[in-house]
C-alpha cells in the first residue's frame, strides 16, 4: 500500500469522539508536527491521564502502543510518552499558521509555525473538547471555588474568542485576569470560570466523560 493511501486508511481511524480528544488536546498541552504526528508526554503525577489518552489514540499509534518511559538521572520516572503515527497532517493545517522562514543547521529554509485558534473554534468547542483542554490547561482556582485555564499563548482576541464561547454555546460567564510575569517577565493570562457558573461548567465538562472526576478530581475540587 503507498504512504498517501496508508495515510488516508489510517485517517479513517479517527471517530468523531477520537477528533473531538485530538483537538481538545492541541488546544492544550498537544503540538503536532508539520509531517502530522503528535507526541504525548506527561509526568509521573498524570501518568493515568497518558494512560487514557493512549486508550483512545491506540489505533493512530505506532509499534507496540505503549507508554515509553523517561529517567532522570537517579533513575526515577520523569515522563511518559507516545507517538502517534503521520495521519494527522490536517489538524497541524487547521492549528497552525507560519509565523516566519528560519534557516536550519544545514542551511536551508525551513516554516516556523505558531499555534492559533482556527477557524472553526466554534464548531470544534464541544463539552469533550474542553474537558480534555481543561485536563491540560486547567486548574482549580485557590481564592474561590471555580477553576481556571492558561491562556498566555493565546492573542488578546482569542482569549476573548474564548471567553465569548463559554457565554455563548454554554452559558458560562468567565474573565481574562492577568496572572502575574514569566521568569523572562512576560505578562501571564488566565481564563477564570466565574464562581456563579462553576457548578454548570462542571456540568459541561462531565457530559460525554467522567475524565477529570476520574482521574484529575482536584482540578474541580474534588476529593481524591
Amino acid at each position: 500500500m503507498g504512504r498517501k493511501k496508508l495515510q488516508d486508511a489510517n485517517s479513517r481511524l479517527i471517530s468523531k469522539t477520537l477528533d473531538q480528544i485530538i483537538n481538545g488536546y492541541i488546544m492544550g498541552d498537544g503540538h503536532v508536527r508539520d509531517v502530522g504526528n503528535l507526541t504525548v508526554e506527561h509526568g509521573p503525577h498524570q501518568r493515568k491521564f497518558a494512560e487514557w489518552l493512549l486508550a483512545y489514540m491506540a489505533p493512530i499509534c505506532i509499534k507496540n502502543r505503549e507508554l515509553s518511559k523517561s529517567y532522570n538521572d537517579d533513575n526515577t520516572v520523569k515522563s511518559y510518552r507516545f507517538n502517534t503515527q503521520n495521519v494527522l497532517k490536517n489538524y497541524h493545517s487547521n492549528w497552525y499558521k507560519v509565523v516566519e522562514i528560519v534557516k536550519n543547521k544545514k542551511g536551508i529554509d525551513k516554516p516556523k509555525y505558531k499555534k492559533h485558534l482556527p477557524n472553526n473554534i466554534q464548531e470544534l468547542f464541544t463539552p469533550l473538547f474542553i474537558a480534555v483542554w481543561y485536563a491540560c490547561d486547567g486548574t482549580a482556582t485557590l481564592t474561590h471555588v471555580s477553576g481556571k485555564f492558561e491562556v498566555t499563548a493565546f492573542t488578546e482576541e482569542e482569549r476573548a474568542i474564548l471567553k465569548n464561547l463559554f457565554l455563548t454555546k454554554y452559558d458560562i460567564k468567565s474573565q481574562i485576569n492577568r496572572s502575574g510575569f514569566s521568569a523572562s517577565g512576560t505578562p501571564q493570562y488566565s481564563l477564570v470560570i466565574a464562581a456563579n457558573s462553576f457548578e454548570r461548567f462542571r456540568r459541561v465538562i462531565s457530559k460525554d466523560t467522567t475524565l477529570i472526576q476520574d482521574l484529575l478530581p482536584y482540578k474541580l475540587r474534588l476529593p481524591k
